[in-house]
């Protein structure tokens, strides 16, 4: 793994938090679950093409954001869950990602926090974890300052100041 690009190690690790929240959606067996683990069964093929030196059909870089973005998407799928059933899957999840990838959620805070004390959204991987975030701010204060900032910022990026 040390004659591994920082982008393939990153990838695996990603990968192997993918795994982890693919074994917690076989427990749902719905059809969102079984399309979701469907997708990640696709993506893992694709990482692993890219790992031995495959030619993939896109950006590594586009492949880890994927992931990445998969990840923070993940809880939407526990929506319609029953609240404990919910709480249990959300342990899990958390347990999962924390697992392979230590501060995970802390980094992905702190680089909001960052965004928005910058004020500018630089790359797709920021938009996307501005959206969530803005998804989430919605859920809890739709008129709040920091969500008329947050869509700001977002559509400057998407469409330009």
């Amino acid at each position: 793994m040390q004659n591994m690009s920082k982008t393939k190690q990153e990838a695996l690790q990603l990968m192997r938090v993918l795994n982890k929240i693919a074994a917690i959606f076989e427990q749902l067996n719905t059809d969102n679950s079984r399309l979701l683990k469907d997708g990640f069964e696709t993506a893992r093929v694709e990482c692993e093409r890219y790992i031995n030196g495959e030619k993939i059909d896109f950006k590594p870089s586009e492949l880890v954001v994927g992931f990445r973005q998969a990840i923070r998407e993940t809880p939407f799928m526990f929506r319609d869950q029953p609240a404990e059933i919910r709480k249990a899957l959300m342990n899990e999840y958390i347990k999962a990602v924390e697992s392979e990838i230590p501060g995970f959620f802390d980094k992905e805070s702190e680089k909001m926090q960052n965004i928005m004390k910058r004020g500018k959204i630089r790359n797709p991987d920021e938009f996307y974890l501005a959206e969530l975030c803005f998804e989430r701010m919605l859920e809890a204060n739709p008129d709040g300052e920091d969500s008329v900032a947050l869509r700001r910022i977002m559509d400057n990026f998407e469409f330009g100041s």
